[in-house]
Formats: structure tokens, sequence, C-alpha cells
């Protein structure tokens, strides 16, 4: 029902963020719809060994984003994979599965059902054309994904696990990355505790993700008079010297607070409201 393309390295079809990697795969083999996403692209990975929770939270994050036009893209193994891609399937959005192996046989077994629920909902199965057996695949690929991603998540993984592989090749193609917030002290945050979570960003809400993905305005900057005086009462005097300002521009913002009933001035000072 779903042939098999060939995507040779040059060629139109050829996905072109892969074309950022240092030696992108000579050829690829695509099971499914065209590789063609206009809206964000979010890579969700993790641990295969992920907890029931941790697996919840990938395949709601995965639902919800996918219901606002977010591509979720992953390796479909065990775990928080297969759980991102259940979150897209449920909401009868395409997901990409970045495969280790061929496409004609894609692995884990486990998953087969899961993999045609994917093209039945207009998603692919992708993988290098040239697999080579052995753990190579699966740096392969991990690779693959991160270049294909507009920002990688990692859901819940260990120090060790090969979800690293993934935030290092996001690291070295300038891709933003980040990791879910977990309380401190629970092992399913290790990762984003580890050395190789730096640089990354600490996503403790979907808000956060939101914005990272361009689905919500940043956060506008705090005022540094507001700021200034969330210490407590200040002098105009006083602010202008902590701001390093000039004592004209600080009066004019804060008649603008006032205004806004931002702040409060009791005498010659001004309080936070």
């Amino acid at each position: 029902m779903f042939k098999i393309e060939h995507l040779g390295l040059g060629t139109p079809s050829y996905p072109a963020p892969l074309l950022d990697l240092l030696d992108p795969p000579a050829a690829l083999k695509l099971k499914g719809a065209p590789l063609e996403w206009s809206g964000p692209r979010l890579a969700i990975v993790g641990s295969r060994r992920a907890s029931a929770e941790g697996c919840r939270l990938a395949q709601a994050l995965a639902h919800e984003l996918s219901e606002s036009s977010v591509l979720i893209i992953s390796g479909g193994a065990r775990g928080i994979d297969a759980a991102a891609h259940r979150g897209a399937v449920e909401a009868d959005r395409p997901t990409w599965v970045v495969l280790p192996t061929t496409v004609e046989r894609p692995v884990p077994l486990g998953n087969r059902g899961l993999f045609g629920q994917v093209l039945g909902c207009g998603g692919a199965l992708l993988a290098d054309a040239e697999v080579a057996p052995g753990k190579l695949p699966f740096l392969r690929r991990n690779r693959l994904i991160a270049a294909l991603a507009d920002f990688v998540l990692v859901v819940e993984a260990e120090v060790e696990s090969g979800t690293r592989h993934t935030v290092e090749a996001a690291r070295s193609l300038g891709r933003p990355f980040g990791f879910w917030s977990w309380p401190p002290g629970d092992p399913r945050g290790q990762a984003a505790r580890s050395a190789w979570s730096q640089g990354g960003v600490e996503c403790p809400d979907r808000s956060t993700l939101r914005r990272q993905l361009g689905l919500e305005p940043p956060l506008s900057p705090a005022d540094p008079v507001l700021v200034a005086l969330s210490g407590g009462p200040l002098t105009v005097d006083q602010l202008a010297r902590r701001l390093a300002l000039p004592v004209n521009l600080v009066l004019t913002r804060l008649s603008e607070l006032e205004l806004a009933g931002q702040i409060e001035r009791q005498g010659g000072r001004y309080s936070a409201s």
C-alpha cells in the first residue's frame, strides 16, 4: 500500500536539513508521506526504559503540540520514542519515525503496529539506505533526528543513555535542545543535571516549550525599575544611582509605572504595588 522511495543526496526530494551534517547519508529510504513540513519540527527523545509517568508526559506533549501543527520526530524505540509517536497518532497527525534499520524491516518488532498507524496518519518511516550491523546505526540514526528537528526535547533519560548522542549531535549542528524539568534528585532528570546537558533549555512547563517552538511570544524582559523596587522603597536619586541612568529618564519611567498602577509613591519614595 505504501511504496518505498529512494532519496539520493542532491535530489530535490532529499531533506534539506540533513545537508547541515558534515557527512549526510548518500541515500535514504522513505516509506510513507513526503518529508515536507512548513511548521515547527520537534524531536521528542529519551530512555527506552522510561517510567510510566515519563511516557505519559511524552505522549501528552506530542498530542497537544501535534494539534498545534508541530511535527513530532523520534526514533521509534520503546519508551519515550514510542510514546511520542503515539501522541501524534492519537491526534491523527503526521509523525516521522527515523529508524536505525531498514524501512522494510523496522524495529523493534513490537512496535510494528504503531508504525502502521504512523503511516495511516500521513506520517513516514525514514532510514539511512546504507544500514550497517552493530551499534553504529543507532548513532547515525540519532544524528538524523537532531538534524531534522528545530528543537530537541529530552523528556526522561539516564546519564549513560544513548539520548546523549542525539543531544551532542544537536549541539554540534547548532540546533537548540532542552530537558523537561523533574524535581531535584529525581532519577528521571539525571540527563538534565549531567555534564552533557550544558547549553540546554530547562523546560519546566508547556509554555516554555511552546515558546521555544515559536507558538507563544517570548516573555518580556523584566522592567529594571520594577526589579530595583522589588527590594524595597527607593528615592528617585537612589534609583538613578542603582540603575546608572539619568534622573530625568528614571522620572519618566516612574510616571508611566505609577499611571499603570504598578508602583506607589509615598512621600519621596517609590515602591512596587
